[in-house]
């Protein structure tokens, strides 16, 4: 028998067949949510999240699992824009080898740029977005005022529940003994530049590879497997949506698109998630060798590639697998 219509105490729970509705932000891709979701759940404020590091269900100790602690990420993550403040238009499901173009309009019909700019991370990863050329083989040196800007975006990070929860867990486990050691960690994973095919000048890292994209050829594009990277390209007509190949709980979502002439079979991302969740959830994977994590009650496999050709652990890729 069915159960509960109600989100009283429920919100952020896993999805569960018991009751009549449910008060996840999946929900409101399945519309199956509680009447008073809305009210409840996310607030005025369209936070998702239950709150900061400490509240319940949103903690990690020295006994924590990755599980845990990834669920704790998910929790925490109070910057994540509500499904409520975006829409999207799935149109045609495709697969991963086709190269037609089978959506009439954009993915994303409306995304509320109010509340993106209301949140310093995502201002300060907007900011990111043109500071990298994407051609294989051009090498991207920063000025001054772009390191500044990488600086910023670190500093707005480390501030956020997300990533303190991530460092708690990474002292815990001996990987970093406080903030500044994350933060030079982070760094070093994410903006040490490098040649993506082992020769010549340093044109990629693994910020510009998962959190801006670029271009693997002529005709084929790498990486991009950040949702507002890809809105933003896509507002700007520079990506045409050709259809999804996949969604899943909890926000995922897997598109084959075209970005200025170049394809993109599969490339999927979190939808709504703010930037520090990304990359702490990338970072947790990465440093912990994890290929599967639980998010908001459910299985999700990411996959994390290292650069071979340099030593220590440096992002070469970083995504939800489908």
């Amino acid at each position: 028998m069915l159960i509960s219509a109600t989100c009283s105490g429920r919100c952020n729970a896993g999805l569960d067949h018991s009751k009549s509705c449910q008060c996840n932000t999946a929900c409101t891709w399945h519309h199956d949510c509680c009447t008073d979701y809305s009210s409840l759940c996310t607030g005025s404020s369209g936070h998702t999240g239950t709150g900061s590091t400490g509240s319940t269900g949103g903690s990690v100790t020295c006994s924590s699992s990755v599980n845990d602690v990834s669920e704790a990420l998910w929790k925490n993550d109070v910057n994540r824009v509500d499904a409520s403040m975006y829409t999207l238009n799935l149109q045609t499901k495709v697969t991963d080898q086709n190269t037609a173009d089978r959506a009439s309009a954009p993915l994303f019909t409306r995304v509320d740029e109010a509340a993106i700019n209301s949140r310093p991370t995502f201002r300060a990863l907007l900011a990111l977005q043109d500071n990298y050329d994407p051609v294989g083989g051009h090498a991207d040196i920063l000025s001054t005022q772009e390191n500044n800007e990488v600086n910023h975006f670190l500093d707005e990070a480390l501030k956020t529940p997300v990533m303190k929860t991530l460092l708690d867990y990474l002292k815990c486990r001996n990987l970093v003994p406080d903030e500044a050691h994350l933060r030079s960690t982070l760094k070093s994973l994410w903006f040490t530049g490098y040649p993506r095919h082992g020769h010549g000048q340093a044109d990629s890292s693994g910020f510009e590879h998962v959190m801006v994209g670029e271009f693997k050829s002529s005709s084929v594009v790498n990486g991009l497997h950040n949702w507002l990277a890809y809105y933003t390209k896509e507002k700007a007509h520079e990506i045409n949506y050709y259809g999804y190949v996949a969604q899943a709980h909890p926000n995922l979502i897997a598109t084959n698109y075209d970005w200025q002439g170049r394809h993109k079979g599969l490339g999927s991302f979190f939808v709504g998630t703010s930037p520090e969740f990304d990359m702490a959830l990338y970072t947790l994977c990465a440093l912990t060798h994890t290929g599967a994590v639980r998010l908001d009650g459910s299985t999700v496999h990411v996959q994390i590639y290292d650069v071979t050709q340099i030593s220590g652990m440096q992002i070469a890729s970083a995504y939800p697998a489908f």
